[in-house]
């Protein structure tokens, strides 16, 4: 049986109205499977920040992640696992990234 959400084409389990990644995603992020596909669709396909080519799928070569600010669970966009996790790390542990271009630019000397 298909989800009950427009446009999307996800199986549900008897019983239920919505597949389980469009439950999932309106319980964490308030959008639907069909909506998120189309966030993704708006940016080429690719990461919001490094521009790498990336789609929804359970691999990790090129996998898309929903980002969202961890305060409000507003989506702010799909990026790449990678930058995903970088964002997430720079969010939660406040890094100062003057610190980060300091110490990546001394390299030369």
């Amino acid at each position: 049986m298909k989800c009950k959400i427009k446009k999307c084409k996800n199986e549900r389990a008897p019983g239920r109205a919505t597949c389980y990644t469009c439950k999932n995603l309106i319980y964490r992020y308030g959008i639907t499977g069909p909506e998120r596909s189309q966030i993704l669709k708006e940016q080429n396909n690719s990461c919001r920040i490094c521009s790498r080519k990336i789609k929804f799928t359970g691999k990790n070569d090129g996998i898309a992640s929903l980002d969202h600010c961890h305060k409000t669970g507003k989506v702010r966009g799909v990026l790449c696992g990678k930058c995903n996790t970088w964002v997430g790390y720079y969010e939660n542990n406040k890094i100062d990234l003057e610190i980060v271009k300091n110490y990546i630019g001394g390299e030369d000397e």
